[in-house]
């Protein structure tokens, strides 16, 4: 049976993340917490495209002996496969998912990855 791994990599922080930290600290009213928040948070992703992965799932753990080396997508885990809002682009991940299945149903791929 044919396998394929797409992982994704988590490279900005997702726009609503930030705006919930704003929201945070707007609700409290400080300014201090919104400095705090977001240096935390600049720290935490320092490593951002350096293997963390997609904030679940490290880019060094989607590697399976037998099987190609993973399509990795610019994305968070939670947003790989779909939308959280409806104005989110297309998740990251469909494009190589179609591409991928397609290239199975093609008999001269079949066998080859």
């Amino acid at each position: 049976m044919p396998r394929a791994i797409i992982g994704a990599r988590l490279v900005e922080p997702p726009k609503q993340l930030i705006a919930s930290l704003d929201a945070v600290a707007a609700e409290v009213g400080s300014e201090a917490l919104s400095k705090q928040l977001h240096a935390w948070f600049d720290e935490l992703s320092e490593g951002l495209g350096d293997g963390l992965g997609d904030g679940a799932v490290s880019v060094e753990s989607l590697r399976l002996e037998g099987v190609a080396e993973p399509v990795i997508v610019n994305g968070a885990h939670r947003t790989m496969l779909r939308r959280l809002f409806v104005d989110d682009p297309t998740p990251p991940a469909i494009a190589p998912i179609i591409e991928q299945l397609e290239a199975w149903r093609d008999p001269v791929h079949r066998g080859s990855t």
